[in-house]
């Protein structure tokens, strides 16, 4: 058996976002159709804000693909996010947007059981064992092929009392602990593979230069999660994929979303052997690395470190004094395209030349016209007869006022 689980699609109105989550999916979409994929597992963060439900947004986007793994495996089971990005009620418009997607924000376990052929293949249901007595849905002796323990963002909201922070963390732990023990306890009536799609930091997780995490998370223990007894954690939220443990890890964004995420992005394949999972990580050609390029314009050109990862997206900062800005040319800013490539975003910073308005006549001058006067002596601008004007009329109404 085979499984795809994914996270963090973050699909918005962003066009560019859009052509990026694209890219990528139409390369997980491509492995699935060449290569049996039994399940798909989604943890969390699928839209990027809210999302109206209209065609400018990333909600169409999403439905398009979908639909279309929908076509290519047995289910597509899908969790919530945090609510910055999986906004409350969200994810359930999801549910049986095709017959085999099943879309939660509440925590599910769910086992999917063959159940006998139904117009030449096999037809398979499935039980939320959290909610729903086993023993009346699944014959005796059928055992379900395959388990998804689905853990959505963990939200203290639930927990507020009138009590210290300190006390809340420690009520929320103990209650997290309690449902990872369910969890636990229903695996354990099982011998088929148990997987977890859950949406949490998790502690030791590393974070990317380019992500900020919003919001007061609660860092949840890798023992704690473990106390639910699954084979493997596929883990949402830290879009730098990674390693906790040999049987937990995250998934990754499977796009470069925000500069200075450098890293190479992967979409991982759960093989599953015996009682083992087995996971492999395979690139995501598409996926370019977001580079931030530091530049400085010194004799005529730009001075910057040139370690540039292949294939780089690039954002090219140089800072110039304001007295040399004419000497950036259409052929100069031609000149970094051709080396960064034709999407490279150019940003550049002008530095004011420091303009000395130090005088002792400043000092002395025994009224605003005087002072005006001797500032641009100081700092050699003109002080015209329109401006004089002025500032007589201004000494005038302030002296009749």
């Amino acid at each position: 058996m085979r499984i795809i689980p994914l996270a963090d699609l973050h699909s918005d109105s962003n066009p560019k976002h859009q052509e990026k989550l694209g890219r990528s999916l139409d390369q997980i979409m491509e492995y699935a159709a060449e290569v049996k994929i039994d399940y798909m597992a989604i943890a969390g963060d699928i839209l990027d804000s809210v999302q109206n439900y209209k065609s400018d947004t990333g909600v169409e986007l999403i439905h398009h693909y979908l639909r279309g793994f929908a076509q290519l495996v047995k289910y597509v089971v899908i969790t919530k996010g945090n609510n910055q990005h999986d906004a409350p009620g969200s994810v359930s418009l999801l549910h049986k947007l095709a017959p085999n997607i099943l879309a939660f924000e509440d925590p599910v376990s769910l086992a999917f059981y063959e159940t006998g052929i139904y117009q030449g293949k096999p037809e398979i249901k499935y039980v939320d064992l959290l909610r729903e007595e086993p023993a009346k849905i699944i014959q005796d002796g059928v055992m379900p092929e395959i388990i998804f323990n689905m853990m959505p963002y963990p939200n203290k909201a639930m927990l507020v009392k009138e009590q210290s922070i300190d006390e809340n963390n420690f009520d929320y732990g103990a209650a997290f602990d309690g449902l990872m023990d369910v969890f636990g306890l229903l695996n354990d009536r099982y011998s088929c593979a148990k997987i977890m799609a859950a949406h949490l930091n998790v502690q030791g997780a590393r974070i990317s230069t380019g992500q900020s995490i919003k919001g007061q998370d609660i860092i949840i223990s890798p023992l704690s999660l473990m106390r639910a007894k699954a084979n493997y954690y596929a883990l949402g939220h830290i879009h730098l994929a990674q390693d906790i443990t040999p049987i937990m890890g995250y998934l990754g964004c499977p796009y470069n979303k925000s500069w200075g995420e450098i890293e190479q992005k992967y979409f991982t394949v759960l093989n599953i052997e015996g009682g083992a999972v087995i996971p492999e990580h395979i690139p995501l050609i598409a996926a370019r690395p977001m580079v931030d390029v530091t530049a400085e314009f010194k004799d005529g050109k730009f001075v910057y470190e040139n370690h540039i990862p292949k294939n780089a997206e690039v954002r090219f900062k140089y800072t110039i004094p304001e007295n040399e800005k004419n000497l950036i040319t259409e052929e100069k800013e031609a000149e970094i395209r051709q080396i960064f490539g034709e999407d490279v975003k150019i940003d550049p910073t002008v530095i004011p030349v420091q303009r000395e308005s130090r005088s002792e006549a400043i000092m002395e001058a025994r009224n605003l016209l005087e002072e005006v006067k001797e500032y641009g002596k100081v700092t050699g601008e003109e002080i015209t007869r329109s401006i004089e004007k002025k500032i007589f009329e201004a000494e005038t109404a302030e002296a009749e006022g």
